[in-house]
């Protein structure tokens, strides 16, 4: 997520309350229509990466009849002899040879432009959790994925609730101007993308001092102060993109089961020793200081994916290279801000442990370099449609 105090990092709040709903609750479910099978955040990337893969591939055939074509040109240029007889000839295959050569640049340029999507995909793929469902992986692991993809297909996380409290906490602003341009930017990525992507619901949300956004399963939140210095469409096409990853790579879901298996691990743990282990002896609990540092990487690798798959999909939509840059430059003076905090004594406590999970905002900028290119932001020739779109 883009800003610094995050929904769906909140999954003890969200999920807790939907599994014991689900205990009392059974028949309501079973009474409803069986779900769709849920795209994972794996099959998403997977198809995303064949459907570059194979653009790719179309490109490299045009490249080799460019090249063909340019061969067959100064071939035909090397039989013309020096007499008049041939001028007219010489001149026509001079033109023919520059447009053929102008050619043959451009589609290196989609080429490369190509390569830049596949290693967004890619590097996109190396934060997802090492755990999948091959036959090696112990009992625990395959109950969690299983349970994971039972809370995805499922919404049992609480996205009403959470949204009816938030409206009572902070109050959503009415402004059917603003609602129009955001759900037309939602519009442009859900065209872009290559999945028939869940449908999103849009808010507006008055939060004192936030400004960013962020989403749960099915709602993305844009902050008014945000709003409030009107962003660019490129700014917002990615600040959308980044959010609309979490809910496509159902980040939420897969959140709330890693956050809470712990306690049911540790639940089962307790009763099968009976209370003889000496870490539940005395009212002693298990210090888990170790497993917030785990679930602080696994949300900072969330948020990696989000910006890699929204700075594609924000590109793919047809945003600007520099709306990003912008983007990240607004964060890191906001993040100069708050590290200064509400005087020159300290910093802001509460942005500081939201550091814990996200990245600085150049750090996660240079992230993009490293993959789009150095100074990405100056190119022209990123913004360029997604392969193999939904139909």
């Amino acid at each position: 997520m883009v800003p610094h105090h995050n929904i769906h990092h909140r999954w003890s709040l969200l999920a807790m309350p939907a599994i014991i709903g689900l205990l009392s609750t059974g028949v309501c479910w079973a009474a409803e229509p069986a779900p769709a099978a849920a795209t994972t955040p794996r099959l998403k990337l997977e198809r995303m990466l064949a459907c570059q893969q194979a653009e790719k591939e179309a490109v490299l055939a045009e490249k080799r009849k460019a090249e063909k074509n340019i061969v067959d040109i100064e071939t035909f240029i090397r039989s013309l002899t020096d007499r008049p007889v041939h001028y007219a000839a010489h001149e026509k295959a001079d033109r023919a040879l520059v447009v053929a050569q102008d050619a043959l640049t451009k589609v290196e340029e989609r080429l490369r432009l190509a390569d830049r999507q596949i290693g967004l995909t890619l590097r996109a793929m190396k934060y997802l959790p090492t755990t999948s469902r091959e036959e090696s992986l112990s009992l625990a692991e395959r109950a969690k994925l299983g349970f994971a993809d039972w809370l995805t297909d499922r919404k049992l996380i609480s996205d009403a609730e959470f949204d009816r409290q938030w409206q009572t906490t902070y109050g959503f602003v009415e402004d059917a101007a603003l609602q129009q341009r955001l759900a037309r930017i939602i519009e442009r990525l859900h065209a872009a993308s290559p999945d028939v992507d869940p449908p999103v619901t849009i808010r507006i949300v008055n939060r004192p001092g936030e400004d960013g956004a962020s989403a749960t399963r099915s709602f993305i939140y844009f902050d008014k102060e945000f709003l409030g210095r009107n962003p660019s469409d490129d700014e917002l096409l990615f600040v959308a993109a980044h959010e609309l990853a979490h809910v496509q790579l159902h980040h939420v879901s897969f959140g709330a089961v890693e956050s809470n298996w712990k306690g049911f691990e540790e639940d089962w743990f307790r009763k099968s020793v009976e209370g003889s282990h000496p870490a539940y002896q005395n009212g002693s609990e298990h210090d888990d200081a170790g497993w917030r540092t785990r679930m602080a990487q696994y949300v900072k690798d969330q948020e990696a994916q989000a910006d890699l798959v929204g700075a594609q999909q924000a590109l793919a939509a047809g945003a600007s290279p520099r709306g990003i840059k912008d983007t990240f430059t607004h964060l890191f003076f906001d993040d100069l801000k708050r590290r200064l905090g509400p005087d020159t004594s300290g910093h802001d406590p509460h942005y500081a442990k939201s550091l814990e999970t996200h990245a600085r905002p150049m750090d996660r900028l240079k992230t993009l370099e490293e993959t789009l290119g150095e100074k990405f932001w100056e190119r022209e020739d990123l913004a360029s449609p997604m392969p193999c779109r939904h139909k």
